[in-house]
This record gives structure tokens, C-alpha cells and sequence, in this order.
């Protein structure tokens, strides 16, 4: 037993320096703004050739510059017009000075929540960052870099991860970036609509977008500068319109996830920033912290109250005890 205990961690440690290894050999680079770009034109992880290509001719892939700008002014939108908090001004992040973006062969992307210092081969990197992998071939008009950004955004507020939570209000905060405010399910009327919703990923965002859209307090409307710019080189344009139902209670709702998050921590007996990827993205037991953060938002910022989210906050009050 204790000869596969230490076969085990060996594996682990191998798997993790592996992980590692892999990003900290990507040989190119862009930075711009709190954003580093790691990507290569060589090996397993090569940008595809039609990936490769550079019309201006300044040594920096279309496709590399593209998913910049995605980031640059999606991180605009939710810090500088909407006011979300920057992630790298928050307490969690307070010892990071970049978010570090590395362009992998992958199916899937995902963004990171734990501080990382990464000894890069392509020059010498002297700061921790907390990073976010993309794909090296992601469609054109993708909203992929702004999701996964708006992730790095709720990590920075508290530790749940859980993911009817953090797909479902992503989901929500791609509406920012498409025509439209989507379309929207009514919330739920009973405690096992409830546990159905809290089994769910991706698919509550019906149920965020309805939460938000009773709850506004903007008509729906978000004010762009003037000189936003919407559109980079020739690739889909980047926001179709200003449009997006409830991002002032996002704002409460996140602000008191994190106070619930720090009760959790007390509760439990952990570090406040110090969490098992276990217990910040699967233990059901942080559904409780989350919907307190819920209701206490609804109370501060849904007034006056519809018939719909009294009904809502009463089956609450009963499943919460």
C-alpha cells in the first residue's frame, strides 16, 4: 500500500511538471496590458498553418493579435465601463502582475485560478502570473478569450468554482459581445426545480439571464466610448451591440460571493485563498454559501420585488432552513 502511495504522488508530480514544461517551452511571445501571450510556430503545439498567417507583415500572427484584442477590450467592457473588479487588483491576486495566455494544441480552454511562477525558455520571466489556455485553432468570430477571462473575473471575487455558477453567469456575460439579450426561462418554483438548476453547467444561463434581466436597473443598455473599437483587421466584429440585462447585480452577487466565501473558509478551517481545486469546484456544500449570496443580492438590488422573485425568495428562505 505504501509503495503505491509513492507510485502515486511520483505520477502526480510528473503529470504537473509536464503540464508545466509544456507552456514554459512556447518560444513566442506578445505582451500588451496585464495580458502575456505564449504561442509557438514549431513542434506538437504549432499554430495551423492557416493560423500562421501575418498580412501586415510585422512578425506576429493575425490569429496571435486577434485573440489580444479579444482580450484587451473584453477587459475594457467589464473593468473599465462596467466596473467589474480587475482581477490583478484584487486581494486573491495581490502578488501577480500578469494573466498568462498559452496557445496549446486542445480541444478545450480553461483559465487557471492558482498563482504559478513559470520558468519560461524563451526569455527571463521574473513575475508570478495566473494563467489561461486557448486553443491554437478557435473559429474566427470566438468568444472563448472573453469567457474565460469573465472566469479569471469571478476567481478574483471568491473561491467557488462550482459550475452551475461559473458557466451559467459566463454564459450570461457573453451576451455582452453578441446582438441581443437572449433568451431567458422562468426561475425556479420549487426546491426541486432548485436541485435540477444546481446539477446543471452551462445551461443555467436561462436562468442568470432571467435573474438579471428582473433585477436591471439599465434598461438593458451599457454606454461604449466613443472610441471603442469594435472591429480588428478583417475578423468578425468583436460587440454587435450594447446590450446586456442586470451587470449592476452581478456586481453585488460577486461582491457577496466573496463574503460568503470567506465564511466558508472560516467555517471549514482553511486558509482564505488556500482551497483543493475539490473543494472550490465540487463540493456541493458550497451551494448553500452561493445561494445565501444570492439572496442577500436580491434583497439589496431587485427592488421593488415581483411577484415571480417572492415566490423565488420564499422557496429559498425554506431550502436554506
Amino acid at each position: 500500500m505504501i509503495k503505491f502511495f509513492i507510485l502515486l504522488i511520483v505520477l502526480m508530480n510528473f503529470s504537473f511538471a509536464n503540464w508545466k514544461s509544456e507552456r514554459e517551452g512556447l518560444d513566442k511571445y506578445l505582451f500588451v496590458d496585464d495580458f502575456r501571450m505564449f504561442y509557438t510556430l514549431k513542434g506538437k503545439h504549432s499554430l495551423p498553418k492557416k493560423n500562421q498567417v501575418d498580412k501586415d507583415k510585422n512578425n506576429i500572427p493575425d490569429y496571435i493579435e486577434n485573440l489580444m484584442f479579444r482580450l484587451i477590450q473584453s477587459k475594457k467592457i467589464y473593468v473599465d465601463v462596467l466596473k467589474f473588479k480587475n482581477p490583478l487588483s484584487s486581494k486573491r491576486y495581490k502578488d501577480v502582475k500578469y494573466i498568462d495566455i498559452h496557445i496549446l494544441k486542445s480541444e478545450g480552454s480553461s483559465a487557471g485560478d492558482a498563482v504559478i511562477f513559470y520558468n519560461y525558455k524563451s526569455f527571463n520571466n521574473k513575475y508570478k502570473s495566473i494563467s489561461m489556455k486557448l486553443s491554437n485553432n478557435l473559429r474566427e468570430g470566438t468568444y472563448t478569450p472573453s469567457h474565460e477571462y469573465f472566469h479569471i473575473l469571478q476567481n478574483a471575487y471568491s473561491m467557488f468554482k462550482n459550475r452551475w455558477y461559473t458557466e451559467g453567469t459566463a454564459r450570461w456575460s457573453e451576451r455582452i459581445f453578441k446582438k441581443g439579450t437572449g433568451k431567458r426561462e422562468p426561475l425556479p418554483k420549487s426546491q426541486k426545480e432548485l436541485d435540477k438548476l444546481l446539477k446543471k453547467t452551462y445551461s443555467t444561463k436561462y436562468f442568470w439571464r432571467r435573474l438579471a434581466y428582473i433585477c436591471d436597473t439599465n434598461n438593458g443598455r451599457f454606454l461604449l466610448p466613443e472610441n471603442f473599437q469594435t472591429k480588428f483587421k478583417d475578423y468578425p466584429v468583436f460587440i454587435e451591440d450594447s446590450r446586456i440585462y442586470g451587470f449592476d447585480f452581478m456586481k453585488h452577487f460577486f461582491k457577496n460571493l466573496g463574503i460568503e466565501a470567506k465564511k466558508a473558509s472560516q467555517d471549514r478551517g482553511f486558509n482564505e485563498f488556500d482551497w483543493s481545486e475539490y473543494e472550490q469546484r465540487e463540493n456541493t456544500n458550497n451551494n448553500k454559501y452561493i445561494l445565501k449570496a444570492l439572496r442577500v443580492s436580491i434583497k439589496q438590488s431587485c427592488q421593488p420585488l415581483n411577484y415571480e422573485v417572492r415566490a423565488f425568495l420564499n422557496m429559498l428562505n425554506n431550502y436554506l432552513g
